[in-house]
């Protein structure tokens, strides 16, 4: 969804719309996610444009967004959700063993470097960070954050597999 106005930064309705790009690139094409959408829950895509819009009394309901969500396996708006109670969501990685723990490890290293340059850049300009540089930045460290989560999770996995289960 490419909306026309601008939404808060880490806002219900930016995850709304970052919702309905992940529908639509489940197709591969970001800007078709309010259509399919409105078309799984028979509504007009009018509709479902109203009710994403932060000016509009009329609001997605949270029932949608859940069918949503489970149909189309999209994240956005669980994410959201999890930030909102202090709490993070981290997809978890596939596979196991030591290859999972290096890819993990490269992850969270490129991750770390595109934060901190993302910031330099945003800095760099005139010393401030604007609403669009935080939106990029704030995507930047939840990726960081989900790769480190990740870490953990091979981390503990191989230190499981290492005694075998058993707490030593």
């Amino acid at each position: 969804m490419r909306p026309m106005k601008p939404r808060r930064p880490e806002g219900p309705h930016e995850a709304l719309a970052l919702m309905m790009d992940q529908i639509g690139e489940t197709a591969g094409n970001p800007e078709a996610g309010v259509t399919m959408a409105a078309t799984f829950e028979g509504v007009s895509r009018f509709t479902l444009y109203k009710e994403l819009d932060p000016d509009q009394p009329a609001e997605l309901a949270f029932a949608r967004v859940a069918r949503l969500t489970a149909h189309f396996c999209v994240p956005a708006a669980a994410a959201h959700l999890a930030r909102l109670c202090g709490h993070l969501m981290v997809p978890l990685p596939p596979g196991q063993g030591h290859e999972l723990l290096a890819s993990e490890m490269g992850h969270v290293a490129t991750e770390i470097g595109q934060v901190i340059t993302a910031i330099g850049r945003a800095l760099g300009d005139d010393g401030r960070v604007d609403q669009a540089e935080a939106r990029r930045i704030l995507k930047e460290i939840r990726e960081a954050m989900q790769s480190l989560a990740a870490l953990a999770e091979a981390v503990k996995a191989e230190a499981e597999r290492g005694a075998g289960g058993k707490d030593k």
